[in-house]
């Protein structure tokens, strides 16, 4: 009997554990700047943090939805512009307290176009622009819960949030 109740013990603990690797990335700090957690990660940038504002289209979205559509809007300082691309895009899940990467699905590839967002002064056609992100290439099973698209732009890793509820 007791060796079952601490086989019991051990299913719960190792249950409740995540086996998603932790983000390298804490929380969001304004217009969704998010620095490394160790700093010695963090690249030189080409724009200015907080250049950048990105944000999901809805905040919340039904469990089961198949695609996120982020906007980025520039809101820097004239002069300025923020590049994007080839870089990637990760996902993440926030569970047990923390932040955690999400894997995509084997050998998926990650289309990403180039880009630059710039103050609308200078660049009216590309001061506001969105994507549209495929959660279906990623290799998790969506539960309701809070999740985050993060995106680098100019250097500076930016993150939207958003959350996954039942209908």
């Amino acid at each position: 009997m007791r060796f079952v109740v601490a086989l019991l013990a051990i299913l719960l603990v190792t249950g409740c554990t995540s086996s998603l690797e932790i983000s390298d990335y804490g929380e969001h700090q304004e217009n969704g700047v998010v620095e490394p957690v160790d700093p010695s990660a963090a690249e030189e940038t080409t724009a200015p943090a907080g250049s950048v504002v990105m944000t999901a289209e809805f905040p919340e979205y039904p469990v089961g939805t198949k695609e996120i559509t982020l906007i980025y809007t520039y809101v820097g300082e004239p002069g300025y512009s923020a590049f994007y691309g080839p870089y990637y895009w990760e996902a993440e899940v926030y569970e047990n307290g923390k932040w955690r990467k999400i894997p995509f699905r084997p050998n998926e590839t990650i289309p990403d176009l180039g880009g630059e967002l710039g103050s609308s002064v200078q660049y009216p056609e590309s001061s506001e622009q969105s994507w549209t992100y495929e959660l279906t290439r990623l290799d998790y099973e969506f539960h309701p819960g809070r999740y985050r698209i993060l995106k680098e732009f100019g250097g500076v890793m930016y993150a939207a949030e958003f959350e996954l509820v039942e209908e």
